[in-house]
């Protein structure tokens, strides 16, 4: 079976759990900015199935649909500048984070050595 990338259980991230929106967190915003899982789907150039995967709860919706739609959310909301400035905040520290972790997994793999050459 042809598992989706997106899929936690392909990722298993703890960090991105945070990240990306499941399928709760869209139905709520599609409720409250007035619009179709399918009208969210073609805003972001995915076809129609895979809206409705998102929907579903099948494939989370990646992080950076999900930043754009929560600032949407808040740009609905008619949240401050200083609020807003505080959500893109908290979504950039856990990238940031998300990113060292690589890293430091990155590290952790030993460079293979280079037999010397006889002299």
């Amino acid at each position: 079976m042809n598992r989706s990338r997106n899929t936690m259980k392909t990722h298993g991230a703890a960090e991105l759990q945070s990240l990306w929106m499941k399928a709760g967190e869209l139905r709520e915003a599609s409720i409250e900015m007035d619009v179709s899982i399918v009208q969210i789907g073609r805003a972001f150039a995915v076809d129609e199935r895979t809206s409705r995967r998102w929907m579903s709860g099948e494939i989370l919706v990646p992080a950076g649909v999900s930043v754009l739609i929560r600032l949407l959310v808040a740009l609905k909301r008619k949240l401050s500048y200083r609020e807003m400035a505080a959500a893109l905040r908290r979504e950039a520290e856990m990238l940031d984070a998300l990113a060292d972790a690589k890293e430091a997994k990155m590290r952790q793999v030993k460079p293979q050595t280079q037999p010397q050459a006889a002299a």
